[in-house]
């Protein structure tokens, strides 16, 4: 399958985007009055992991190596993260309340395992704040998972997601409790976050099918930028979840496109998608950066902050890609091959 480099940009944008919001926030600046929205980027993830996982996934994949290529590719990198934002926060002791709250064996179990089953899941169910949005992610996996355990079309995870949505929605609408794990789960399978998932997966059989590449190459660019320019608008201006499901595929599909017009070899293209590769280490350890230059070093300049963090998050982000994120891929590329060799 040709590689589609342009999806690299969309994850560097979007890993990017997060950091850009919550340095304003952070900051307390609000550009045009409002607070800009990082979930416009994680929505792009969403979509992303929807589309990819459905793309790359063969008929006939073993629900082993498929949960060996997840868990390799999410967890190393997390677990060092986590790893660094408890020594963070031992070392300064700025969130006693959080580590007093977590700091149980219970507590800790649910942070290494980037499953905090004691409730609804929020922004601060996690160390890693922003790692709730990985939560969804393992969820969205482990449905593929449990599909070609039972060797299911990969077709079904639509059928499939939507009723765990209704399952998940409908508890909570009967007035179940939500505390605890079932408080938990119904959170996450009835969320509309999961929307964006099921768009990602539309888009990939939509793509597999060829019907995406049905337009000339003069209106393709007309409607792109001119979509591209509205979508920056709502950015800066105003987030609502109705705007980004309907507007998010659509520049999703494209800069997917775009890809017809990538030079390979070309320096810009080559950046983005090294960008693109470390943007899961930019979205999880970029607090922990704005943080460290904000409360220890003591800067509080907007512009110097910014540029600070996205260095920063940049050289961190590409050291960990390199010495742990792309290692454990090749490591899980090479259990997964010597399973296929043996069988």
């Amino acid at each position: 399958m040709q590689k589609i480099y342009s999806l690299q940009y969309l994850r560097a944008f979007a890993a990017i985007w997060v950091l850009l919001t919550h340095v304003l926030q952070k900051c307390d600046v609000r550009p045009n009055g409002v607070f800009w929205a990082g979930q416009w980027g994680v929505d792009i993830f969403f979509l992303l992991s929807g589309f990819i996982i459905y793309l790359t996934t063969r008929e006939k994949s073993s629900w082993v190596d498929f949960s060996i290529k997840r868990v390799f590719r999410i967890y190393p990198a997390y677990l060092l993260i986590l790893a660094l934002y408890l020594l963070y926060n031992l070392t300064f002791a700025l969130n006693t309340s959080e580590l007093a709250m977590r700091g149980n064996l219970r507590g800790l179990i649910y942070n290494v395992l980037m499953l905090p089953l004691s409730g609804p899941i929020t922004t601060r169910s996690l160390i890693v704040g922003q790692a709730w949005s990985t939560v969804f992610e393992l969820y969205f996996y482990s449905l593929f998972a449990i599909l070609l355990f039972f060797k299911k079309p990969k077709r079904y995870i639509l059928p499939f997601i939507m009723v765990m949505c209704a399952v998940g929605y409908g508890y909570r609408l009967l007035g179940f409790p939500v505390t605890g794990v079932l408080g938990f789960l119904s959170s996450v399978m009835g969320s509309k976050h999961i929307i964006f998932f099921l768009e990602g997966v539309m888009l990939a059989i939509c793509y597999e099918k060829g019907w995406l590449k049905q337009m000339g190459k003069r209106v393709y660019f007309l409607l792109f930028f001119t979509l591209l320019l509205f979508y920056v608008w709502l950015m800066t201006n105003t987030y609502s979840q109705v705007y980004s499901i309907l507007i998010s595929p659509c520049v999703f599909v494209g800069v997917l496109l775009l890809n017809d017009y990538v030079k390979e070899e070309s320096w810009w293209n080559k950046a983005l998608s090294f960008c693109g590769d470390i943007s899961f280490s930019i979205y999880l350890v970029h607090i922990l950066i704005i943080k460290i230059i904000m409360n220890n070093i003591g800067i509080g300049n907007l512009y110097a902050v910014i540029v600070l963090s996205l260095l920063l998050t940049l050289i961190t982000s590409a050291v960990i890609y390199l010495l742990v994120e792309k290692r454990f891929i090749n490591l899980a590329k090479k259990l997964v091959n010597r399973r296929k060799a043996i069988s």
